[in-house]
């Protein structure tokens, strides 16, 4: 099947006005919709076949325990992470898929529609979880009185329909969801492009609608001219040609940071960047010379550029609350420069978010740095301070901290050279290094945060401690890691695919004997 859609609508060459100088099949402009709406309908039944593979493979791998006398449990624990491999999705991901397969049997309308490709996998994704709480036979009947509807409605009408029809049937197990949902609530966040961040707060929907118009009614108030102050006397910011929604998103950091304006945030970020990057020479009059006087003014280490320097940038603890109260629920911000031609311009990185551009990170570490004078007040920034000012009025604005560590890498810059520690637990720095090296979790297309160091080889085996035999795994996928028939192990640089001979690479295998390998991502790539 994989051989014939590539041949269906064959790539011709063109030339450089975009004519095509090998033209094959000539389509007209209809068949090429009925070709893109054909495979839409393809789309939804591969997901239907999935499925039903899905929902045997599943009790297929509950009979096997049964039969063997395994623990039930963990066999079932087993399903998703499996599931997640095959499909090249995250764990979570896979929880969905089989949620699906297992609730489509008992509904007849919604998998015929899948099947025919009327509806895609997100529609019935959608339609299943709206109707979880459900027992099968009121489960059924949204099925039913949905089913009208299932050819010409989008994903968000058919999930309000299947939600209303729930709440109709059953309002009590909807109302107890409610109440599991309400003990869910919390706080994430995730990598966005081009070095920016979501924040996300999962919470009730009254709470989350107040705060959204508390930060829309403040920036009304800022677009409109009328700024707030910091202590009745000093004047905010003005708007400084920011639209309306930059003032909210502002607003809202600021807020929910507990900063007066021109504070350093008291977090620390761990940057990998080249030493060429850092202290680029054509930066030498703005850039470095803030570094100088951080380093000055903070007591912060010389870099070698012949080695890997890991910077990182914080705050005093006298900024802001105590030395407890820093977030590190994020990943750390460490540069990083190796022998070699690298460019003053290679980019920096943050594990677990992405690429920074080198100016970009330049500036994030410098940013604060510069001494202010005791005589005057801190300038305010960009918006106002929170609804509630802190006693005392404005404060002064305190340098950051920016610690400059020197790590070591491959020649290239590729992966970062072994480090070893006979502790039974890793050593915080040993942490920190496999954090550096594998940025997000090393389960294959899981991309989660980094929770737990986790020892390749079990520490009881006898495994050591050291940066070969570790690997950064999110809760998950490490307690996946144990369940009978999972193994991983470090493999030698001629069995894994081509990279280099310091390059972390291990090896994966399932209970079906499936093997999936796991590269380290570059360092400075």
């Amino acid at each position: 099947m994989v051989d014939w859609l590539a041949t269906l609508v064959p790539n011709n060459r063109t030339d450089a006005d975009g004519e095509c100088r090998e033209p094959g099949i000539e389509f007209s402009l209809a068949e090429l919709i009925d070709v893109i709406a054909g495979l839409e309908h393809v789309k939804g039944a591969i997901a239907a076949a999935q499925a039903r593979a899905t929902a045997q493979f599943g009790r297929a791998t509950v009979r096997e325990a049964l039969a063997n006398r395994a623990s039930l449990p963990k066999a079932r624990s087993s399903i998703a992470p499996q599931i997640a491999l095959a499909r090249r999705c995250s764990p979570a991901t896979a929880d969905r898929h089989l949620g699906l397969a297992r609730a489509l049997p008992g509904m007849p309308h919604t998998r015929a529609a899948l099947t025919a490709g009327i509806i895609d996998e997100r529609s019935a994704t959608a339609i299943v979880r709206e109707t979880n709480v459900l027992n099968p036979e009121l489960r059924a009947r949204v099925d039913e009185l949905i089913a009208p509807r299932l050819a010409t409605s989008s994903l968000k009408q058919l999930t309000g329909a299947a939600a209303r029809c729930a709440a109709e049937l059953d309002p009590a197990a909807v109302v107890a969801k409610h109440e599991r949902a309400m003990a869910e609530r919390g706080v994430w966040t995730r990598p966005a492009p081009d070095g920016m961040a979501y924040l996300s707060i999962f919470g009730p929907l009254t709470g989350i609608v107040s705060a959204y118009a508390s930060v829309h009614r403040h920036a009304t108030a800022v677009v409109a001219g009328h700024h707030e102050t910091d202590d009745g006397e000093t004047p905010a910011d003005p708007l400084a040609e920011r639209t309306h929604t930059q003032v909210m998103a502002d607003a809202a950091l600021r807020w929910l940071s507990g900063l007066t304006p021109g504070q350093a945030c008291p977090v620390a970020l761990n940057l990998v960047m080249p030493a060429e990057s850092l202290l680029a020479p054509k930066s030498a009059n703005t850039d470095a010379k803030l570094m100088a006087q951080c380093r000055a003014a903070k007591g912060g280490s010389e870099t070698d550029g012949d080695d890997s320097t890991a910077g990182q940038t914080s705050s005093s603890p006298g900024a802001h609350g105590h030395p407890g109260d820093r977030d590190n629920t994020h990943p750390t911000l460490a540069p990083a420069a190796t022998r070699g031609s690298r460019s003053t311009e290679t980019p920096a990185r943050i594990p677990g978010h992405g690429i920074l551009p080198a100016a970009l990170a330049r500036r994030l570490l410098l940013h604060g740095c510069e001494p202010t004078d005791p005589a005057k007040p801190a300038s305010p920034q960009h918006d106002s301070p929170p609804p509630a000012p802190t006693p005392g009025g404005t404060r002064l604005a305190e340098p950051a901290q920016v610690f400059l560590t020197r790590i070591f890498t491959s020649p290239d810059g590729r992966d970062l050279l072994a480090l070893d520690a006979t502790a039974r637990l890793f050593p915080p720095r040993l942490r920190a290094a496999l954090i550096l090296r594998d940025d997000t979790c090393r389960t294959p297309y899981c991309d989660a945060t980094i929770r737990h160091a986790d020892h390749i080889q079990p520490a009881a085996d006898g495994g050591p401690t050291s940066l070969t035999n570790g690997q950064g795994l999110c809760a998950r996928c490490n307690y996946t890691k144990e369940l009978p028939g999972f193994t991983t192990r470090v493999l030698d640089p001629q069995e894994g695919p081509e990279a280099g001979r310091h390059t972390h690479v291990t090896g994966l295998t399932t209970p079906t004997r499936h093997r999936y390998l796991s590269v380290a991502p570059p360092l400075l790539g």
